[in-house]
């Protein structure tokens, strides 16, 4: 049903046409025909160009009459005669041998309307002496007159024309139309273009916009497809990477003229009195940034201007006067070609050339009529829109050779570069596709031109590149052929015959030759991991056991083992160790920035306080036992434990402290060391920080070290300082294996390395210095009495007295020299008369503390 009423409703319009060829010729001619040139041939080609700038203003149209166009635009000329030299090269070279190319020109006048009353002459059937359009079901069969289109240039009429040509699927190739939207094939399967997308130039505009640091820009765009397509595709990609817009200014286009020269008034009021906005990106029609620009030369306004491609090389403004105090221009443009042939076609093209071709012979008229005004701005004379009619075409000309040179050299200097390389390679391409399509070689063409235009679509000089792939154009060959190359790692396309890969942004990655990027997987040293249960259980373990001694040390804290263990100080010591065993859970996890600050400074003073307590039981140990007892009275009165382990502790908690407020450790991400991952670790910061933290404690172990190794030869079963030894022992081991391990690892396992030294190092002060007095208290009963502690201080002492008699110093000032206990004098005198143990037993009484074991 749909499909027969749309079907109605095209023979309604078509039938339209078909009247209008047959019964009122002369208007149609009169008002349609004067807008077009054509030439015969096998094959005839159509084109579309804006050879006038628009149409006379008709807002009381009463009946759908021809309409007429105004402001003759030489530029649009220009293009022309690039289509027609391009298609006069052809026909004498060997391309398409015994086929002549034609064509059928009609002038746009830069209105969608009038381009689709040409779209329909091109669809009119052949062979047709009424170009009627005939209507059918189906049209693969249909004939129409042209076989392909060149143009038309913008978006804007390219849209409408691309619609009405879609029903025979005619090819329809636009040499500068580069709205995104054309790149549907589903909406526009016929659509080509020359040109790529407004979409790269887009966003190459933002990435200029980005690379100078302009984060306030202003924005103007002509209010028609192509221009609003590429401003807010400008806009989307600014914001993106970070830029801001100041404004965003529209200018109608298909208005009164009085309409949009107010607007423009507006928006040129916008810009003046914006002076912070410094950068103003433009997608619009070079007849309205003329119009702008003179109004703002008026007011000494200079800005940067990043142009699009439908002005940046425009003649009418890079000729403006007084163009260098609008500011700076920087333009986007197409790529272009050598033209020097073309230049050469132009400047030779004489008087007698313009018998078929009205669009020439109007230049002529109009550069005649203006030069013999004496108009200084001869371009401004002949685009004047005031006076359409100003010429006649009945009117003498000049055939002078002086006046001809200027002629052409006007044109000349009208040749856009990169527009007309377009209309070559736009002419070129379809060429090759027919040369494939007629099956031409050897000088023959082996098939008939009799053929519709839907089987030149598949026909292209190269297949298109697809997904994953880009664009490269082979070094001589025009730019329809190319080969497709595999986008590189971390790159993608996600378009047919793109032009660039695009870079996967850093936390994704992308095989080569991909059409879309993959999200890099995030690692870090999970809690699940097999790795890090192991060391949890470890630390848990620890921090059991530690409960536990604390447990028992508290239940026998007047017995001589915990006593000789510090007391009160082995509990402060037990529960730094436990911090110590703490700190293992922040190096596990997903880092963040608390954890990676809190985990090497909590386990920095902690176990700097667990070596801090070790030390002071070392030097309480020597000031008891080794030192010379002269200077033991000054030595016991500066000992204070308290003060030593709050100094030793402060001073590590002011290192952390200066490292967490010049240079903390955080939170990072590596995106470069491997590329399918993202490694979620704590930096360090501060390295020489790191350094000195660890450094300080290796400096307390060895001197604590020092003072255990000094002391190693005291009382059997209370000897603490042969079991600091050993704890240091294992802390160096653990520090120095550390070292290398961790400058040459690196990844999720990293951290592992390091709790691994800490569980070793903790470990080893857990197991030497108090699993040995728990061993004691729990299973060795009898050893920690009173009684067995003084028998074991008993043989130590008489062992030390016989070597301190020979150095002629009495056994009672070492004894006295003890800061937790002292013996009366006289009980050392029956040492060698009385049996030992009769001794310690009769004179139990006789030993009268001085200070409790906590004082060691």
């Amino acid at each position: 049903m749909l499909k027969l009423l749309r079907n109605v409703l095209l023979f309604q319009v078509l039938f339209v046409v078909c009247t209008l060829s047959t019964q009122t010729p002369s208007t149609c001619e009169n008002l349609h025909d004067s807008y077009n040139i054509e030439s015969p041939g096998d094959i005839i080609i159509g084109g579309l160009f804006a050879v006038h700038v628009k149409i006379e203003s008709s807002v009381d149209l009463k009946k759908p009459e021809g309409q007429t166009c105004k402001g003759f635009d030489v530029r649009g000329l220009v293009k022309v005669l690039a289509m027609i030299h391009s298609i006069d090269k052809i026909n004498n070279s060997t391309l398409l041998p015994g086929i002549k190319l034609g064509y059928k020109i009609y002038d746009t006048c830069t209105e969608p309307t009038m381009a689709l009353r040409a779209a329909m002459k091109f669809l009119s059937k052949t062979n047709s002496s009424n170009d009627c359009v005939e209507v059918h079901c189906n049209y693969t069969d249909y004939l129409p007159t042209v076989k392909a289109v060149i143009g038309p240039a913008t978006s804007e009429v390219s849209i409408s024309v691309a619609r009405l040509l879609n029903i025979n699927l005619m090819p329809q190739i636009s040499y500068s139309a580069s709205a995104k939207i054309l790149s549907d094939k589903i909406r526009f399967p016929a659509f080509l273009r020359t040109i790529p997308s407004d979409t790269f130039q887009s966003k190459a505009m933002a990435m200029l916009v980005q690379n100078f640091g302009w984060n306030w820009v202003g924005t103007i765009a002509s209010d028609d497809d192509y221009s609003r397509s590429g401003i807010d595709s400008f806009i989307s990609e600014a914001e993106l990477l970070g830029a801001c817009i100041a404004f965003q200014e529209i200018i109608p286009f298909y208005s009164s003229d009085q309409i949009t020269t107010s607007r423009i008034k507006e928006v040129a009021k916008t810009i003046i009195n914006r002076t912070r906005v410094n950068v103003i990106v433009m997608f619009a029609r070079a007849s309205h940034v003329v119009e702008l620009f003179e109004i703002l030369n008026t007011h000494n306004v200079s800005k940067i201007w990043i142009a699009s491609d439908s002005w940046s090389s425009n003649n009418n403004i890079t000729r403006m006067e007084k163009i260098q105090n609008i500011g700076n221009i920087i333009g986007f443009t197409f790529k272009s070609r050598n033209i020097s042939k073309f230049r050469d076609y132009v400047k030779k093209l004489s008087f007698n050339s313009t018998g078929v071709n009205t669009f020439l012979k109007k230049y002529y008229m109009l550069y005649n009529f203006c030069t013999a005004e004496q108009n200084e701005d001869v371009d401004s004379c002949i685009s004047d829109t005031k006076h359409p009619l100003k010429y006649n075409e009945h009117q003498n000309m000049s055939n002078s050779k002086e006046l001809q040179y200027q002629e052409n050299v006007f044109l000349v200097n009208n040749i856009e570069a990169g527009v007309t390389s377009s209309i070559q390679w736009s002419v070129y391409a379809l060429t090759h596709a027919l040369q494939n399509l007629l099956k031409c070689s050897e000088g023959i063409c082996h098939r008939s031109s009799d053929f519709a235009p839907w089987e030149n679509v598949v026909s292209k000089c190269s297949s298109p590149c697809q997904l994953g792939q880009l664009k490269l154009s082979s070094e001589g060959q025009h730019t329809c052929c190319y080969d497709c190359v595999n986008c590189s790692s971390d790159t993608f396309s996600n378009t047919t015959d793109a032009q660039q890969c695009f870079h996967c942004s850093e936390d994704e990655w992308a095989p080569t030759g991909s059409a879309s990027c993959n999200k890099k997987d995030i690692i870090f040293l999970k809690w699940t991991n097999a790795f890090s249960i192991v060391l949890l259980i470890f630390s848990a373990l620890g921090i059991v056991l530690i409960l536990v001694i604390i447990v028992i040390f508290i239940k026998n804290i007047n017995t001589p083992a915990v006593k000789s263990n510090g007391g009160i100080l082995s509990i402060v010591m037990l529960l730094s160790l436990m911090l110590s065993f703490t700190s293992v859970y922040f190096f596990l996890g997903k880092p963040n920035n608390v954890t990676c600050k809190f985990r090497q400074c909590l386990f920095g003073i902690s176990f700097t306080l667990s070596v801090s307590c070790a030390l002071t039981k070392s030097l309480a140990i020597l000031f008891a036992f080794n030192f010379n007892p002269a200077n033991q009275k000054y030595l016991k009165n500066c000992y204070n434990p308290w003060l030593i382990i709050s100094i030793c502790t402060g001073f590590q908690v002011i290192i952390c402290a200066m490292w967490l407020i010049f240079n903390a450790p955080r939170a990072d991400r590596d995106v470069r060391r491997h590329p399918k991952e993202i490694l979620l670790e704590c930096i360090e910061g501060s390295n020489v920080a790191f350094a000195v933290m660890l450094g300080y404690i290796a400096l307390l172990a060895l001197i604590c070290f020092i003072f255990a190794f000094k002391g190693r030869k005291l009382p059997e079963n209370y000897n603490e300082a042969k079991f600091i030894t050993f704890s240091m022992l294992i802390y160096f081991i653990s520090w120095i294996t550390f070292v290398p391990v961790y400058v040459t690892t690196n990844g999720q396992f990293l951290p592992a390395v390091e709790v691994v030294t800490i569980l070793s190092s903790t470990y080893g002060i857990l197991c030497c210095q108090f699993f040995p007095k728990c061993y004691i208290i729990l299973f060795k009963k009898e050893y920690n009495t009173t009684s067995s502690f003084l028998k074991n201080l008993y043989d130590f002492s008489l062992k030390s007295s016989k070597i301190i008699s020979k150095s002629q110093i009495s056994a009672k000032s070492s004894l006295s020299s003890l800061p937790h206990l002292s013996i009366k004098h006289d009980s050392f005198q029956k040492l060698d008369n009385i049996n030992r143990n009769s001794f310690i037993e009769s004179n139990r009484m006789k030993w009268v503390p001085r200070k409790r074991f906590s004082s060691l």
